[in-house]
């Protein structure tokens, strides 16, 4: 009888988190799904290029690459493009595209909240740890977001980092129209900080 209330008990709690990991995806329609991809037959050598330094295991130490190019060039295209073709070999971690007119997709907290759940998603140690600042009394939603990008990245990070990596950890991020965000130099400090702590995250970038 016990044994039962415990499960009921566990059941009950990882529902909860599920709602509270959920949360942070508030931004609609900004992953690669939908997108505009390139058209068959083009930019082939480049997004073999970018699938290959995909590969954790590549001897590339950058974990972050810059895709940059003027407006027009076909970077989203790109973008969309390697996370379908990342997606559909079970290696994507996630996608973000900002849009400088929609407020969803160009504030940075909203880019942030995305990319904690999709550091959870592919990393246990990282996913408890940032349950638990979610959960602190000290967080709250009106947090600058500085200190939210500290809560739920920077803080969980550094306790995952002292956990073991596996193959199942690695993670693959794409992040499309950086340059839209409304504070473009913020995010890119975090996607840095992120790239330089994390071993087992590598995250592709379009501005």
């Amino acid at each position: 009888k016990e044994r039962k209330k415990a499960e009921e008990r566990s059941k009950q709690e990882n529902a909860e988190d599920v709602e509270l990991l959920r949360k942070l995806l508030s931004a609609n329609d900004s992953s690669h799904l939908g997108k505009r991809a390139c058209i068959s037959g083009t930019r082939i050598q480049l997004l073999d290029e970018l699938e290959t330094w995909s590969d954790i295991s590549s001897p590339d130490a950058n974990r972050l690459f810059w895709l940059h190019g003027v407006a027009g060039c076909g970077k989203s295209a790109v973008a969309a493009s390697i996370s379908v073709k990342l997606d559909s070999v079970g290696r994507l971690g996630g996608s973000f595209f900002c849009k400088r007119e929609e407020e969803e997709r160009r504030a940075p907290r909203r880019l942030l909240g995305h990319l904690a759940y999709f550091l959870a998603d592919g990393h246990p140690a990282f996913r408890q740890a940032l349950l638990s600042s979610l959960k602190d009394p000290k967080f709250t939603v009106d947090t600058g977001d500085l200190a939210y990008f500290d809560f739920i990245i920077r803080k969980p990070l550094s306790f995952s980092e002292s956990k073991p990596v596996t193959s199942e950890t690695s993670l693959m991020i794409v992040i499309d129209a950086l340059d839209e965000c409304s504070d473009t130099e913020f995010a890119a400090r975090c996607l840095v900080h992120i790239c330089s702590v994390a071993s087992w995250v590598k995250i592709i970038v379009t501005s």
